[in-house]
């Protein structure tokens, strides 16, 4: 009885025993029910096929029907073998130099070494010095080799950016209040005058003006010599529209100086309160608020073209009534 038992216990085992390397070797044809690593069970049999090499593996005692494929390194992942697939055994793939390895759920990771990760990564430090010493320093740097810095270049880049900024910012200027001094180019240096004063009796206030009479003998004594015999010919008509037409106002305004416009109105008798008010008028140019200031002036009956002369005389500006009066011949 215990005979038959001990037979049908040693059938079971041998109906599950599993298959070694070295039997496999000495006998190809063994029935096995598991493989061992480097081979798969053949489909619809019992016997055990060993894998292709460097295309499959198996890395463990198995009862598979197929092989394992091998994985392949992936090169634009900057990834190279290793270790080639063998049977018993998959591809192992690492980092090409000057790269260290980092896993993650994606697998194996490779990114580029940089200075600070010699301390952390020895690839970086053992396969990276020799071959890419300008990219990335030792860790212990010579002393002998100072930093190259280029404080000429640096002075040259600021000073092209100020130089720069100043044009933009001149032509900003000359084209919204026609430059830094005024319009026209024929301005003497300015002297100090003391001008008398004489009191207005319309509004009782003392105000700085210009004397006619005095700057009139001026005129007629100065500007024979600079103006022989010649009179600027503007339209004379009844209405003060036609006498001042807007061309001559304007040829007016491009001969006297900006920074000194006021001075010359005030020169002319305009009162301030008339120039307070074109200056509170929204909307309003720097030419055309000259405009309207000169135009207050024309509007009165006794404008006339011997006081702008005389006025620019008063003011050393005789180039600029030479200029004014060629400029109103040409109209």
């Amino acid at each position: 009885m215990w005979f038959y038992v001990l037979v049908l216990t040693l059938a079971c085992f041998d109906s599950v025993r599993s298959c070694t390397e070295e039997m496999l070797k000495n006998n190809p044809e063994s029935t096995c029910n598991e493989c061992p690593a480097g081979f798969h069970i053949e489909k619809g049999n019992s016997k055990c096929i060993k894998c292709i090499a460097g295309k499959e593996f198996t890395a463990i005692q198995n009862y598979d029907v197929a092989c394992k494929r091998c994985k392949a390194c992936d090169e634009r992942a900057s990834q190279m073998v290793v270790k080639s697939c063998e049977p018993k055994n998959d591809t192992e793939c690492g980092c090409m130099k000057c790269y260290y390895p980092k896993k993650s759920r994606n697998g194996l990771q490779c990114f580029k070494c940089q200075t600070k990760d010699c301390s952390k990564y020895t690839e970086c430090c053992s396969s990276c010095t020799i071959t890419t010493t300008q990219r990335l320093p030792t860790l212990t740097p010579n002393p002998s080799i100072t930093p190259v810095h280029y404080p000429l270049l640096t002075i040259g880049y600021v000073f092209v950016v100020v130089l720069v900024t100043i044009l933009l910012f001149a032509g900003l200027l000359v084209l919204t209040k026609g430059g830094w001094m005024g319009h026209g180019c024929c301005e003497t240096p300015e002297k100090d005058l003391q001008l008398p004063t004489r009191d207005t009796s319309a509004n009782g206030i003392p105000m700085t003006t210009f004397s006619h009479s005095a700057a009139k003998t001026e005129y007629h004594t100065l500007v024979t010599p600079l103006l022989p015999a010649r009179e600027p010919r503007i339209p004379r008509q009844e209405t003060q529209e036609e006498r001042w037409p807007a061309k001559v106002l304007y040829a007016i305004i491009k001969e006297v100086p900006l920074r000194r416009w006021k001075e010359f109105l005030r020169l002319l008798s305009v009162p301030d309160r008339h120039l307070e008010r074109v200056d509170l008028e929204p909307g309003l140019g720097s030419m055309e608020r000259q405009y309207q200031m000169l135009r207050l002036w024309s509007q009165g009956p006794a404008a006339g073209l011997e006081d702008v002369y005389s006025a620019l005389l008063y003011m050393d500006l005789a180039s600029c009534a030479h200029q004014l009066q060629d400029s109103l011949e040409q109209l």
